[in-house]
């Protein structure tokens, strides 16, 4: 007889805090993903700091997943601004660090203490503010002190934020316990105003990019553009106005040549901005 596998069973408490765990409201529908609704759940508070750290967040070079465990086992950080007062008597002699790992990633965190607004806002880790969010919000008001005190209708002007990214800044910002961590982080760190979205050669134009480019990496090539402000979005549809294309690539190439989309190359993106 074949054998008969056990129907797997939702669990309905997190593993980690045994806090009740539900599912969200996904626009009338409930989400697929069930989530850990304890804000204070200690794996969330890990994957936090892991994020925080993140090359598109604080981009602390050296800092790792592993190492944030370790760190964070251990006690050294417990916090984001925690993660800034370490020094290299700390961690000299803990398990993959001599003298020369040491300084350098003391030096690492000398240099991610001065971060774009962009960055800064993403490295949070607030709900439903993603990277291109962050961007959008950081282009509009400039900087944090706006955004930290701005209204649910300055919030409703973003292009791009609606009511659940509205509400979840909303949240985050009003919560006094993230209110007294991000003073905290702020004697830390200095964030750098974001120059406001303006007009540029490549306004209202959006942008795919695919395959490889000759001098730029694909982040560059969508900095570029959004600098001049295009945007740029991960497929070909009817409302793509170029795909940037370089070297392979094929399935976007089909996808623009079915739509009708002008295909580029690094060199006719810069002639576009010129």
């Amino acid at each position: 007889r074949p054998h008969s596998a056990k129907p797997f069973v939702m669990p309905t408490q997190c593993p980690e805090c045994e806090s009740l765990l539900l599912r969200e409201q996904v626009g009338k529908a409930d989400s697929a993903a069930w989530y850990c609704k304890n804000p204070e759940c200690p794996a969330k508070h890990l994957e936090g700091l892991i994020h925080f750290v993140s090359k598109k967040g604080m981009n602390i070079d050296g800092m790792g997943d592993k190492i944030i465990e370790l760190f964070h086992d251990i006690g050294l950080i417990t916090d984001f601004a925690s993660i800034f007062r370490i020094k290299k008597e700390d961690i000299a002699g803990l398990e993959g660090f001599g003298e020369k790992s040491a300084d350098n990633l003391i030096v690492a965190l000398q240099n991610a203490r001065t971060v774009p607004l962009h960055r800064f806002l993403f490295a949070l880790g607030i709900r439903h503010v993603g990277e291109q969010t962050a961007k959008d919000i950081a282009a509009h008001f400039g900087t944090f002190v706006s955004l930290r005190k701005a209204l649910p209708e300055e919030l409703f002007a973003v292009e791009g934020v609606g009511d659940v990214v509205a509400e979840s800044l909303i949240a985050f910002f009003s919560d006094e316990k993230n209110a007294h961590r991000i003073d905290d982080l702020l004697r830390e760190v200095t964030v750098l105003e974001e120059k406001k979205k303006q007009s540029g050669a490549l306004t209202g134009k959006t942008f795919v990019i695919t395959g490889s480019l000759p001098t730029l990496s694909r982040d560059e090539a969508k900095e570029l553009i959004e600098k001049h402000g295009g945007k740029v979005s991960g497929s070909v549809s009817g409302s793509t106005d170029y795909l940037l294309a370089g070297e392979g690539g094929g399935s976007k190439r089909r996808d623009a040549e079915t739509f009708g989309t002008k295909i580029i190359d690094e060199e006719g993106l810069k002639r576009l901005i010129e």
